[in-house]
């Protein structure tokens, strides 16, 4: 995808952490982050794409990027589109849903093995868990090093939640590439939709304390969703 130079909202020059400071003007801040005037998106909306170049390197490491709107420049911003959120060291786990079947509100939960103590936040439900006995697999940003869902026959739950369910029948896997369920992690490339007939926008940025996932760069595509003559 070609780079407009015009619609970057984050330059990517500095790394973003936890210390990421809001934008509320036309220059970049210190972050490379900046506030753009679009003049509102039109019919067919707009696209943000985040770059993200590197991989954090430390547990339960999370990213919360929204973009923001406003008819005022340094502030009165509201949320029109958020990317999902973005965790660090994903674990595929295999299981099967003997003793309770998922429900949505277990993703975000602590998935806890009943063996090994293995700890981890729950992040995406294969569809076949949300039925009892159904087999399938969870995904899980693991919490500390340990846990590694190791343990090929242990008790899975979601700790206050309705999965109770049997690891089924071998070890986690580390997500390295599992195709759709990237846009869970970084690096890579993440893209979100939106229109606002707001004048400007912004990126808001939320990495957890001691996180850092390199130089991000925010830009808008104004071309995405144009309308194509046949």
């Amino acid at each position: 995808m070609t780079i407009d130079s015009l619609g970057i909202i984050r330059d990517g020059t500095v790394d973003l952490d936890a210390s990421e400071a809001l934008a509320i003007a036309l220059t970049a801040n210190a972050d490379g982050a900046k506030v753009l005037d679009i003049k509102e998106t039109g019919a067919f909306g707009l696209a943000a794409v985040m770059y993200l170049p590197s991989t954090p390197t430390t547990y339960a490491d999370t990213l919360t990027v929204h973009i923001q709107a406003s008819d005022e420049l340094a502030g009165n911003y509201v949320t029109i589109a958020s990317f999902p959120v973005l965790y660090t060291y994903l674990w595929k786990v295999p299981i099967v849903a003997d003793t309770a079947a998922a429900v949505e509100a277990d993703i975000g939960l602590k998935l806890t093995g009943g063996v090994t103590a293995d700890t981890g936040v729950i992040v995406h439900i294969d569809d076949a868990l949300f039925t009892l006995n159904g087999e399938g697999y969870i995904i899980c940003a693991q919490d500390d090093v340990g846990d590694t869902f190791d343990d090929d026959d242990e008790a899975l739950t979601a700790a206050t939640g309705t999965l109770d369910g049997t690891q089924n029948g071998a070890v986690g896997a580390e997500v390295t590439d599992i195709g759709e369920l990237a846009k869970y992690s970084a690096p890579g490339t993440h893209v979100v939709r939106f229109s606002t007939d707001k004048r400007y926008i912004r990126g808001h940025f939320t990495a957890s304390a001691g996180s850092n996932f390199g130089k991000a760069l925010v830009v808008i595509e104004p071309w995405a969703f144009q309308r194509v003559s046949v």
